[in-house]
C-alpha cells in the first residue's frame, strides 16, 4: 500500500509525522478491523492512520495503548525519563481519542472510554498508581467484554488488561498453582471461550495470549496446537513467529524452536533494516536470536548457534548501549555475552582463552564478567588453572562440584586457592556451582562452600 499525506496538526497543535509517498513495507497477515473513518484507504498503523483522517478516533486510541505499559514491559520497568516522555503522549492520545468518540460505534465507544481510564495523567506518578489506573482499566475492560464478548478484540483486550496485572506472575512455579491475588483462571476461560468463536484461529491476539498464559502452568503442552496457528500467521511480525518456541523448548521440541526462530530473526532483520536499533523493540529482536541460539545449543547445532550470535552482535554497536532512556545497556549489554556461552558450551577452550577483555569494561560489564567465568571453566577443563590465578567463579563453583561429588580429597587441594580467591573478591559470591538451587542456608560468602550443603 502506497500513500500521498500531508503533515497534519494534533490537538495540541504538534505536527504529526509526515509521510510522502511511502509504501507500507511489511506483511502483516490478513487479519484487520474496520474502524470508523472518513478515509476509507487508511494506511495501516495508528500513525498512518492520523494522517489521512486525524479525526479518526481509533488511530489515537491505538497510539494510546501502544505506547503504555504491556505484559512484557509492566510501569515497573519504565525509568523516569522513559515515564515523561510516555504518560505525556498516552494522556494527549487518550484525551483525542475520547473528545472524537462521539461519531464512533458502541464497542469503539467502549474501548475509548476504557482508555481514557487507563491513562489518567501526563504528570510522573508511583508505580502503584499507575498500576491502580490499570486495574481501573480492567475494570471497564470486563463492561466491555459483557456486552461484546463475541467480538476477539474485545476477547484480546480484556484478557491482556487481567494478564498484564501480573505479567509473568500468572502462575506460583513452585505449586502449579494461580498465583494468588492473579487473573489467571478468569483469563483462561475468557481465551478458552473465545477460541470457539468464528475466524480465532486466524486472530494473533488470543494465540498469542494463550501461550503466556499457558507457558508457566503445570501443563504447557496444552498451547501446542493454538501455537500452530500463531506460526506464519503474522509474516512480518517477528515476535509471533517466535512465540511458539516458547513452548517448543518446554516441551523439547527444539527444531521447531529452531524453524520458528529462524523465521523470527529474518522478518526482524527486515524491520531493523527500516527502523534501525535505537528503540525498545530492540530487546525483542535480540530476545528472538537469543532464543535461536540457546535451542540450537540445546540441540548440538554449533554453526547455527555461533552464526546466530555474530549476527545478533553486529546489531548492537556500543553507540547503540550508550543510549540513556530507555538506558540501552541496562537491556541489550548482556546479549553481548551470549557468545560466551556458546563457545563454553561447545568445548572451545582455546579460543576463549585467546579472547582479551573489552576496553570499555564499564560499558561492557556483564560481558566482562561472563569472560572471566569462560576463561576459568577453560583454564580448568585443560588443566592450567595456575594460570589464571584467583578467579574466584570458577574456583569456588569447581570446589563445590567436587564436594557434592564427594571427592573431598580433590577439593582439599583446591582449598588454599579458593580462600584467596574469596578473600580478595570484590562482590559477594554466595554460589557459582549450577548445582546450588538454594543459598539461604549458606553463612557467609567468605565461608568455604563445603559449609552449604
Amino acid at each position: 500500500m502506497s500513500c500521498n499525506c500531508t503533515t497534519i496538526m494534533l490537538s495540541d497543535g504538534k505536527a504529526s509525522p509526515s509521510v510522502e509517498s511511502v509504501e507500507y513495507l511489511f506483511d502483516l497477515g490478513a487479519f484487520g478491523r474496520k474502524i470508523t473513518t472518513s478515509s476509507p484507504p487508511l494506511k495501516s498503523g495508528s500513525i498512518g492512520a492520523i494522517a489521512y483522517d486525524p479525526k479518526c478516533a481509533m488511530a489515537y486510541w491505538g497510539i494510546a495503548y501502544a505506547l503504555g505499559a504491556n505484559y512484557n514491559h509492566p510501569w515497573d520497568l519504565f525509568d523516569e525519563g522513559n515515564l515523561a516522555v510516555t504518560l505525556p503522549a498516552t494522556y494527549q492520545a487518550a484525551q483525542t481519542t475520547k473528545s472524537l468518540a462521539a461519531f464512533a460505534t458502541p464497542v469503539e465507544q467502549g474501548l475509548i472510554n476504557a482508555i481514557s481510564v487507563r491513562f489518567l495523567t501526563k504528570q510522573v506518578v508511583s508505580v502503584s498508581e499507575l498500576v491502580a489506573h490499570s486495574r481501573e482499566y480492567k475494570c471497564a475492560m470486563e463492561g466491555i467484554y459483557r456486552d461484546f464478548g463475541d467480538d476477539l478484540d474485545v476477547v484480546t483486550l480484556y484478557a491482556d488488561s487481567m494478564m498484564s496485572l501480573t505479567p509473568w506472575r500468572l502462575y506460583d512455579v513452585a505449586t502449579g498453582q494461580p498465583t494468588k491475588g492473579a487473573f489467571t483462571l478468569e483469563s483462561k476461560d475468557v481465551l478458552e471461550r473465545g477460541l470457539q468463536l468464528e475466524d480465532a484461529l486466524k486472530h494473533p491476539g488470543p494465540l498469542h495470549l494463550y501461550i503466556h498464559l499457558s507457558e508457566m502452568s503445570p501443563n504447557p503442552e496444552r498451547a501446542l496446537s493454538v501455537a500452530e496457528h500463531l506460526r506464519d500467521l503474522v509474516p512480518d511480525a517477528g515476535h509471533t513467529h517466535h512465540m511458539p518456541t516458547h513452548l517448543d523448548v518446554l516441551v523439547g521440541d527444539y527444531r521447531r524452536a529452531i524453524s520458528s526462530n529462524i523465521h523470527a530473526t529474518l522478518a526482524d532483520e527486515k524491520y531493523f533494516a527500516v527502523e534501525g536499533p535505537n528503540s525498545f523493540y530492540s530487546l525483542y529482536r535480540l530476545h528472538n536470536h537469543h532464543s535461536l541460539i540457546y535451542s540450537a545449543m540445546h540441540a548440538g547445532k554449533k554453526q547455527i548457534a555461533l552464526e546466530t550470535a555474530d549476527r545478533m552482535e553486529r546489531t548492537i554497536p556500543a553507540e547503540v548501549l550508550r543510549s540513556k532512556s530507555p538506558n540501552l545497556a541496562d537491556w541489550l549489554e548482556g546479549f553481548v555475552a551470549v557468545h560466551l556461552h556458546v563457545m563454553v558450551r561447545f568445548g572451545m577452550w582455546c579460543e576463549i582463552i585467546a579472547m582479551a577483555l573489552p576496553k570499555d569494561q564499564e560499558l561492557y560489564c556483564v560481558t566482562t564478567a561472563i569472560i572471566h567465568y569462560a576463561k576459568g571453566v577453560a583454564y580448568a577443563i585443560t588443566n592450567r588453572v595456575t594460570e589464571h590465578p584467583n578467579n574466584v567463579w570458577a574456583l569456588q563453583g569447581y570446589y563445590e562440584c567436587l564436594v557434592r561429588l564427594g571427592r573431598d580429597d580433590e577439593a582439599k587441594l583446591l582449598e588454599p586457592q579458593v580462600k584467596v580467591a574469596l578473600a580478595v573478591a570484590d562482590v559477594l559470591v554466595k554460589s557459582s556451582c549450577f548445582c546450588r538451587l538454594n543459598i539461604s542456608d549458606c553463612p557467609d560468602v567468605r565461608v568455604l562452600p563445603s559449609y552449604c550443603k
